[in-house]
């Protein structure tokens, strides 16, 4: 047996560090078989293949945890994922570019994302060096509104539509001042954190810059602040500032 699960994982680790990875037939084909032979696999051997891994893998163990179940969406490899990430400390922005990742690979476990939330909180709370006293509704300025969102692409992106609408109706309609803070996830992981991550990308041409949009017959003013940015820390903080003028 134990040349079994020894076998097994090191097809798995094959498959994953296979340059020629990126969802094809084959690949999946692959995974599929080695899903069926680790389900014949009892406890023991299934607690092998994680003490073996974790013991040889070091940075590399959530990168081929999460490919293994990317392929394979055994239930085993989304629990260690998930513990993972609760118990690891990590620089702020790695860690919000983990929460996307958790966000977008890893279905439900909702109490644990919104742990994962409150960490990442704290923590970019402290590297911005702010913390700011909650105002009650009735002491805020009510003529001025801060939208702050992912992404800003073209209208024919549905979430930008609707935040062009919203600010839209605020500044023409209801005569708010609106200024609108674009903070897309583009964070570049090392590559070994996480198998093909998910990032967010933005306005090219807007990196670090105030932004006039124009939107029917108004002009919406914003700021791009983007993760790559070498002070991006400093520009969050100026994001909070500005929402608690």
């Amino acid at each position: 047996m134990e040349e079994s699960y020894l076998t097994w994982l090191e097809q798995a680790l094959q498959l994953c560090s296979d340059s020629s990875l990126g969802g094809s037939k084959l690949t999946q084909e692959k995974f599929n078989e080695l899903a069926e032979q680790y389900r014949t696999f009892d406890e023991n051997a299934k607690r092998q293949i994680f003490e073996v891994a974790e013991n040889c893998l070091h940075g590399n163990t959530m990168y081929v945890y999460s490919c293994i179940f990317r392929y394979t969406g055994l239930q085993e490899f989304e629990e260690k994922m998930v513990s993972i990430l609760l118990s690891g400390s990590y620089p702020v922005l790695q860690g919000c570019m983990l929460e996307l990742q958790m966000k977008n690979d890893i279905p439900g476990h909702y109490r644990e994302k919104r742990m994962l939330h409150r960490k990442n909180v704290d923590s970019l709370r402290e590297a911005v060096g702010q913390d700011w006293t909650y105002i009650p509704a009735g002491q805020r300025d009510k003529n001025r509104v801060v939208i702050v969102t992912e992404q800003i692409l073209s209208v024919l992106h549905a979430p930008t539509s609707a935040m062009f609408n919203i600010a839209y109706v605020l500044k023409k309609y209801l005569q708010y001042e609106v200024f609108v803070f674009s903070c897309p996830s583009d964070y570049h992981m090392t590559g070994t954190e996480w198998y093909m991550p998910v990032r967010m990308s933005s306005r090219s041409g807007a990196k670090g810059m105030r932004m006039d949009m124009e939107y029917l017959d108004e002009i919406i003013q914003g700021y791009q602040i983007n993760m790559e940015a070498e002070d991006c820390i400093e520009q969050y903080g100026m994001m909070l500032a500005t929402v608690q003028e």
